[in-house]
């Protein structure tokens, strides 16, 4: 996923997802961004009735920046792509926007975590429709993520030039 407007330095962008009732597994998001700023992902995983999961991540330039979020009763996720700007940013640099890819994958539940797995060996999970179009277990179709995403997509927040 990327923004049509990449976010200025010190600014950001948002998303929302709707995994639908009953997901099970991890959200793992990485967001890799243009040379010269550095990155942070926080997701929020919120849930019905109990206080959010929350996962953040920041690195250096140049390197990916990834979170993963548990989607064990989450009704949403709320995912935000920050642009932290480059080391020894001062308030007289002219700021620039960076632009970012942010990609979502979906790792379902390990079948051997599964007490009830006798057998040891790998087995498609039944919380992972399609997964076996998508190149095995545990990895979901990323273009089913990419219109979740699309389709409740919060405009960019950016500061002004």
């Amino acid at each position: 996923m990327t923004p049509s407007e990449p976010p200025y330095d010190l600014g950001a962008s948002y998303w929302e997802i709707a995994p639908g009732n009953g997901a099970t597994g991890t959200l793992r998001l990485a967001a890799t961004g243009d040379q010269g700023a550095r990155w942070g992902v926080v997701a929020a995983a919120l849930l019905g009735d109990g206080p959010a999961r929350l996962a953040s991540a920041r690195g250096p330039s140049g390197e990916a920046v990834a979170v993963e979020v548990d989607l064990e009763g989450a009704e949403r996720v709320l995912v935000g792509v920050a642009n932290l700007g480059p080391s020894g940013l001062d308030a007289e640099d002219e700021p620039e926007r960076r632009g970012f890819e942010l990609v979502a994958e979906l790792r379902a539940p390990d079948p051997a975590d599964d007490d009830d797995s006798a057998s040891g060996e790998d087995e498609p999970t039944s919380g992972c429709q399609g997964c076996d179009s998508a190149g095995g277990p545990g990895r979901a179709p990323a273009a089913a993520l990419l219109l979740l995403a699309a389709s409740r997509r919060r405009r960019s927040r950016t500061a002004t030039p």
